[in-house]
């Protein structure tokens, strides 16, 4: 992945994914989205106290507080903070900068990342986002936003034309039913912004351009059947009757 991003792409990630995986690959510019519990160091060892044994990590930067054993753990201060106007809203931004995992040593060999709290009045939670480069918070918020257009075609293949319930097992097969479902929900999600809303009843005050709405109407319709398809593409009418259905058709072989 981090082989294949040009100079003007950045690699967004949701928190499904883990920010060491990212700097354990070399992710140059990736954005990727933390736990609220998230805590990092500092890239310098802590300053000796006086007492105790020397300590050999940074020092730990909580960007949000939290709880212990009834006790509250108070937020480590910013390094910077800012506002910015968003659709007629102010979000706070709490940056930290060079920042390394609280499991290594200090050492300037390391990969340092950013940290950044958005504080949005329209949610109860902040929003935490870290990147392997420095760029400016609204920059960044942005870019998290822009991850949603993303998803919408896989989101139109699966759910909406039903392709999370189908199963192959071969190699080839899996290459062919994904570019055909990607394939199929990119024309659906088109079709469906193309063409005037579509009411799914007279509830349906409002209606709107999506993919689900023209999905609906269009099995209401007698659509496929009644499209001149080529002939090459029909249904194999094949007997079924007789072959093992869901589990019972893997063929896979019992290890003892």
């Amino acid at each position: 992945m981090n082989k294949q991003l040009k100079a003007n792409e950045v690699l967004v990630c949701d928190v499904g994914f883990s920010l060491a995986d990212l700097l354990a690959v070399g992710v140059k510019q990736g954005i990727v989205r933390l736990a609220q519990n998230v805590t990092a160091q500092r890239n310098v060892v802590a300053t000796y106290k006086g007492k105790g044994r020397r300590p050999k990590h940074g020092e730990k930067v909580r960007p949000l507080p939290r709880r212990y054993k009834g006790q509250l753990i108070a937020a480590t201060p910013p390094d910077s903070e800012s506002q910015f106007q968003h659709q007629e809203r102010t979000i706070t931004v709490k940056a930290f900068y060079d920042l390394i995992l609280s499991t290594l040593i200090p050492d300037t060999a390391h990969a340092t990342f950013h940290i950044y709290v958005f504080c949005d009045p329209l949610y109860q939670t902040p929003l935490l986002l870290a990147s392997t480069f420095r760029l400016p918070p609204l920059v960044a918020f942005a870019l998290y936003q822009d991850r949603c257009p993303v998803e919408q075609v896989p989101l139109a293949a699966k759910h909406m034309i039903g392709a999370h319930r189908q199963f192959v097992f071969a190699v080839q097969s899996c290459l062919r039913l994904s570019l055909l479902v990607l394939l199929a929900g990119n024309l659906l999600t088109y079709f469906a912004a193309i063409f005037p809303p579509l009411s799914t009843g007279f509830w349906n005050r409002s209606p709107r351009s999506t993919p689900g709405r023209l999905r609906r109407h269009l099995a209401q319709t007698s659509f496929p059947n009644a499209y001149p398809f080529h002939p090459q593409l029909r249904k194999k009418a094949s007997v079924t009757d007789h072959l093992p259905k869901g589990f019972l058709s893997h063929r896979r072989l019992k290890t003892f």
